[in-house]
């Protein structure tokens, strides 16, 4: 399975985190995962929802939770929000 690191950032809780994320991964799967997890780390500032997205770092950009990561184009490095 192939991974990238990025850098998913919980602006609610002032949080950042790094995780590898798998490619083939349907974004909305990464998001409700993640959700969860990052959601406890934060100490629960951060309450996932049924509608968990991810945003690109540097655009702001609302991403298309039914692609894979690898077809958002996401790679090592990526900044992305998850609100």
């Amino acid at each position: 399975m192939n991974k990238i690191l990025v850098e998913v950032i919980l602006p609610v809780a002032g949080q950042t985190f790094e995780v590898y994320i798998p490619l083939e991964s349907k974004l909305q799967e990464v998001a409700d995962l993640l959700a969860v997890l990052l959601g406890s780390l934060a100490e629960n500032e951060y309450q996932p929802t049924q509608t968990n997205i991810f945003c690109h770092g540097t655009s702001g950009v609302r991403m298309d939770m039914n692609l894979t990561v690898a077809e958002e184009g996401l790679m090592n490095g990526s900044r992305i929000f998850l609100v």
